[in-house]
């Protein structure tokens, strides 16, 4: 049978009264009969964090629908609104949804349902496949549109949620134990589920994930990491072009175990009275990066740059020696990623991410998750204190980021896009038109699986507790 192009594709599924604005799973199998699902494509992604927020999933999304549009792809992003500065310039493909800003005192927005703007973006856009970055709020949305357009949806888990549970009210272990299971649950009704790392991919199969899973990192722009000037970055520090300079990324958030990497920083700062240390980011526990380098009697050296974003982030990543990360909680760690692309030793933790970015004794060092700060800065200084390990690590680490070419990473995930429609395509290739009753209790049906999903998960919780 033909592969259908896209304007073909799009005659096939011509929205109209009865099949309300989607193309139908007959019309779904015929495009994708052939085995090779005709390019380019129509995708959603749907977030509860993205631009201008600063954070991992919200780079991530970012990284890959720039990647998916400069491949020829047309991508449509569903996003919560947020407080914008007035020069800031809106995004052309996102459709903002009604949020609450700074939920619980965080830096996250909470999106509020607003189900006649999804769809009504949806039907103008007319998606192929629908990526979902979160299993609750928007993913829900995600989930319920997947199942009235009759076309596959796709889910990263970008995040262990666990960590998370001090956001909200209820922080205990039976709600720990519900978030692991809504997420697993979530991950089974879809078509496809990424995983940020093989480190993730296996923990949540063996949480008991059976839909298809796929190990895709995030991509980094190695040119643009490359490209930094430490030198100019250390001239506004004024800090000595020479002076050895250790250094962090990211939100200053609890779950990112701030304390324990502000107490290492500390050490390492009074042990070498010329070291410097740049941290980039925000967030409510700074105060204890200025805490312990007050007691270590080096505040002077440690310096709070706030958010970074374009050139001043590489730059940043350039005037680094070292970075350090200590978080327990990541799912791949996309700053050592763009540190190693910077030519940027790394000294982090064992924990999901920084397992599959750093090799121990060749781009930096890995630590025990037990191990204490004084270990930690010990790693630190064995770095900066020997220049040409120094060298040979900054080296490798360039070497080991080109595994993380953003272009190569998007292309796995297209792959996956791909892969996922065709056994999409092949369940539902024998299947009739749906008339518009059935679109009714198709519709109801996602509901009530939406709802079994959650009284399930918390079902396990209580009987694991």
């Amino acid at each position: 049978m033909e592969t259908l192009s896209l304007p073909e594709i799009l005659d096939v599924g011509t929205p109209d009264i009865e099949n309300q604005g989607f193309v139908s799973r007959q019309s779904f199998s015929r495009v994708f009969a052939s085995g090779k699902p005709a390019v380019p494509m129509n995708i959603t992604h749907f977030t509860n964090t993205y631009l201008p927020h600063v954070g991992g999933v919200a780079r991530s999304v970012s990284t890959f629908v720039e990647a998916q549009e400069r491949s020829g792809h047309t991508v449509k992003v569903i996003a919560p609104e947020y407080k914008l500065p007035k020069d800031y310039q809106p995004i052309p493909n996102v459709t903002r949804m009604p949020a609450i800003q700074n939920f619980n005192g965080s830096d996250f927005a909470l999106p509020l349902p607003a189900t006649a703007k999804v769809r009504a973006s949806l039907d103008a856009f007319q998606p192929q496949i629908l990526h979902a970055h979160h299993p609750f709020l928007l993913g829900d949305t995600a989930y319920r549109e997947a199942e009235k357009r009759d076309i596959p949806i796709v889910f990263t888990h970008h995040t262990r949620y666990e960590d998370y549970t001090h956001y909200v009210p209820i922080d205990n272990s039976v709600f720990k134990r519900f978030i692991i299971e809504l997420s697993t649950e979530f991950a089974n009704l879809c078509d496809g589920v990424v995983a940020p790392s093989q480190t993730i991919a296996d923990l949540i199969r063996e949480r008991g994930v059976t839909a298809p899973i796929a190990a895709i990192p995030t991509g980094i722009d190695l040119e643009r990491f490359k490209g930094g000037s430490g030198q100019k970055f250390r001239e506004e520090l004024n800090i000595d072009p020479h002076a050895p300079v250790l250094g962090h990324l990211g939100r200053l958030a609890e779950e990112k175990n701030i304390e324990f990497l502000a107490r290492a920083i500390g050490y390492a700062l009074f042990a070498n009275k010329q070291a410097h240390c740049v941290v980039a980011g925000s967030g409510k526990q700074a105060y204890m990066l200025e805490r312990y380098a007050e007691e270590a009697g080096c505040r002077n050296r440690l310096h709070l740059v706030g958010v970074l974003q374009g050139d001043a982030l590489a730059d940043c990543y350039a005037a680094m020696d070292v970075f350090v990360f200590s978080s327990l909680s990541e799912t791949q760690g996309l700053v050592l990623a763009e540190a190693m692309a910077a030519e940027t030793a790394v000294v982090a933790l064992k924990a999901a991410g920084a397992n599959e970015c750093v090799v121990d004794g060749e781009n930096g060092f890995l630590l025990d998750t037990d191990s204490v700060p004084g270990d930690f800065a010990a790693k630190v200084l064995s770095i900066l204190e020997t220049p040409d390990r120094c060298r040979k690590m900054q080296a490798a680490a360039l070497h080991k980021a080109r595994e993380f070419d953003k272009t190569l990473c998007n292309q796995k995930l297209i792959d996956f896009y791909k892969q996922t429609m065709e056994r999409f395509a092949d369940v539902q290739r024998d299947e009739n038109a749906q008339q518009p009753m059935e679109h009714l209790l198709k519709r109801i049906q996602a509901e009530w699986k939406l709802v079994s999903m959650k009284i399930e998960a918390m079902s396990d919780a209580l009987h694991s507790d």
